[in-house]
């Protein structure tokens, strides 16, 4: 069993109307933050503590909630957003903050363009081989400091959140891309993203 399907395992259907009140893995959270469409089905529908309507409010952090949060910097989304948005990764070069909080796939593939990375991606969408990435190339991606502060959060090491990620997001990308392209309206929000990782080809 890959690691993805292990996180998978016993969230259930993630477009049930009950969500799982199985705590939901970091790397999971990070991994579907990524790749969902910013802006999607709300926060609602609360689960248990730890469950994925903690995940979902989590996500919508900052933006929902206000900066006064837990951990007192926005909602985990803020921060996902810094990773593909730009801002983290012209903070740590000292610059302005980058293309306003994009997120989700557009947000990725930006990302990866930019770090000189963009034959990665292609590979993960496209229908050949996936090209491995190694946890530098990631952080050459993401930014140190904004995966620093992602790893502060969660309480992972950043060994343990940029190698679990360049574990995660090829054979992710690549399950989310079966026809060899990328949608140009993206994943969707984290459910359809769940529902689709879940799927076997």
């Amino acid at each position: 069993m890959s690691l993805l399907d292990s996180l998978l395992s016993g969230l259930g259907d993630a477009t049930r109307t009950q969500p799982s009140r199985q705590p939901v893995n970091p790397l999971l959270q990070i991994l579907l933050g990524l790749l969902a469409t910013p802006g999607g089905r709300a926060a609602g529908g609360g689960a248990g503590a730890g469950g994925l309507g903690d995940l979902l409010a989590g996500l919508a952090g900052g933006a929902a909630g206000g900066r006064g949060g837990a951990g007192g910097a926005g909602g985990l989304g803020d921060l996902l957003a810094e990773l593909t948005g730009g801002a983290g990764r012209a903070a740590d070069r000292g610059g302005p903050g980058g293309a306003g909080g994009a997120g989700g796939l557009g947000g990725l593939i930006e990302a990866f363009r930019r770090a000189g990375l963009d034959d990665h991606m292609q590979s993960w969408v496209g229908t050949g081989r996936n090209l491995p990435i190694s946890p530098d190339q990631l952080e050459q991606v993401f930014g140190r400091e904004s995966m620093g502060r992602l790893a502060e959060r969660t309480g992972m090491s950043r060994d343990q959140l940029s190698g679990g990620l360049a574990d995660l997001l090829p054979e992710a990308i690549d399950r989310l891309t079966p026809d060899g392209r990328a949608p140009d309206t993206g994943f969707g929000d984290v459910f359809e993203v769940m529902e689709r990782l879940g799927r076997r080809s």
